[in-house]
């Protein structure tokens, strides 16, 4: 009899969260929309089928194709466990109190799951977790593996409280290093996989960038089989599933910078009738309000984003004239920031020791012997070469990165204008930043 009047009150609580599109969940659920969160680790933007034809994921071209896409979504920094604790906290990472990697997020500041569950939401994250033991409190559920447990995805359905709408954040750890993948999805033939022009090609580069493929087409299947078992409870048509990136794959010249192959990421969703895209900007510190809008809720005023609900539904929807973005001590002293409008990009490289990630060794080894041989091009030269303190790059060409317009008078006024946006933004939310050397390793440090 108690759990009844529970499950009563319950339903009568989240009667007002919104229509979800006017879909139902399964009989017994709530007719509350649902939610998750499937976030990559070391994605590249532009690596699956539909992007890609080279990269086998007919799970990810599915929610591209049936459902809708961000085609400018870019991420607040280009670091792990920094952009994760953005994305829930709807912060920038110096303003999360955790903006370097391995940093456990501190206590203070709300999140998505703290306000979903403040409205009888079931939260449970299941995988990847490196926010910190703090963090854990703010989810009914926390699952925790050492190795990828993306085959356990469909059990959070199956163990989920009855009657209750849920937000499931589900981290995996692909595509992350080692790219080890069972043999059944070494599905990428090294000698006929393209590479990008940032990177050498060369055998060992060749057979190393095709394991990452297959990490992709990995994690690709257990989206599926998640997807399915959505269908199959009848929960689908009730949910909003969202796919994106924590940051850019862990090459050189992507992962830890701030160039578009660090910081822009898929950004797909299936969702009560959503079917579409949108070209405009949008940044992943706008993911949080996003959802409690599409919950019926309004964002708490320390949320530093702003939703793009209105994007599923308004073709002439305008959200973002930019986006910002910082990178922080990731294995070395880093300090950066960016402003980045749809056709410029702007860094100020404050402090780095390292440029390029080293994730992926002969990708990174074979870029230093080329540059030792005096055959590498200006933009496999970024990752050796000690960077300018600014850079004003035109964005959208093949190996923009490499074209410094800084000084070009042209763009003069283009520049000034981006400049004086990013210093108000890093007064505003970046204020305790590292902006030198000494900071940033004594952060590194601790």
């Amino acid at each position: 009899m108690r759990g009844t009047f529970v499950s009563l009150v319950l339903s009568l609580l989240l009667a007002g969260c919104g229509d979800g599109g006017g879909a139902t969940n399964a009989p017994g659920e709530s007719t509350a929309p649902n939610f998750v969160l499937v976030v990559l680790d070391d994605w590249g933007w532009r690596d699956y089928g539909a992007q890609d034809d080279q990269v086998n994921t007919p799970n990810i071209d599915y929610i591209a194709r049936q459902g809708f896409s961000f085609n400018n979504a870019f991420l607040t920094t280009s670091s792990c466990s920094p952009s994760r604790a953005s994305i829930l906290m709807g912060r920038y990472p110096t303003a999360t109190g955790a903006p370097h990697t391995h940093d456990p997020v501190p206590d203070g500041f709300t999140s998505i799951p703290e306000q979903l569950r403040q409205r009888g939401y079931y939260t449970a994250s299941m995988g990847k977790w490196h926010l910190g033991a703090a963090f854990e409190h703010r989810f009914d559920d926390v699952f925790r593996a050492e190795g990828s447990d993306d085959a356990d995805w469909p059990r959070l359905l199956a163990q989920r409280p009855a009657g209750r709408p849920f937000f499931f954040w589900l981290a995996s750890r692909d595509p992350h290093v080692p790219h080890d993948a069972p043999q059944q999805f070494r599905v990428h033939d090294p000698a006929a996989v393209r590479m990008p022009a940032y990177l050498a090609d060369t055998p060992g580069g060749r057979a190393a960038y095709a394991a990452y493929l297959d990490e992709i087409h990995k994690v690709d299947f257990y989206l599926g089989e998640f997807i399915s078992a959505l269908r199959a409870e009848g929960l689908l048509d009730n949910t909003w599933l969202f796919l994106l990136a924590d940051n850019g794959a862990p090459t050189s010249l992507a992962k830890t910078t701030l160039y578009d192959a660090g910081i822009k990421t898929p950004l797909l969703v299936l969702g009560p009738g959503a079917a579409g895209h949108y070209d405009g900007l949008v940044s992943s510190v706008d993911l949080a309000p996003t959802i409690l809008r599409l919950a019926g809720l309004g964002a708490p005023p320390e949320f530093q984003g702003y939703s793009f609900a209105g994007a599923f539904d308004d073709p002439a929807y305008a959200h973002r004239e930019f986006v910002y973005a910082e990178q922080n001590n990731h294995g070395g002293a880093r300090s950066h920031t960016a402003v980045r409008s749809p056709d410029y990009l702007l860094i100020n490289n404050y402090v780095h020791d390292l440029v390029c990630a080293g994730e992926m060794p002969p990708l990174l080894g074979d870029l230093r012997l080329l540059v030792g041989l005096g055959l590498a091009t200006d933009l496999q030269r970024l990752c050796v070469d000690t960077l300018p303190p600014v850079q004003f790059l035109r964005v959208g060409a093949a190996g923009y990165e490499a074209l410094n317009l800084v000084d070009a008078p042209e763009v003069a006024q283009e520049r000034a204008a981006l400049a004086a946006r990013l210093a108000a933004w890093e007064a505003e939310f970046r204020s305790a930043g590292c902006v030198t050397a000494e900071c940033a390793r004594a952060a590194l440090a601790d």
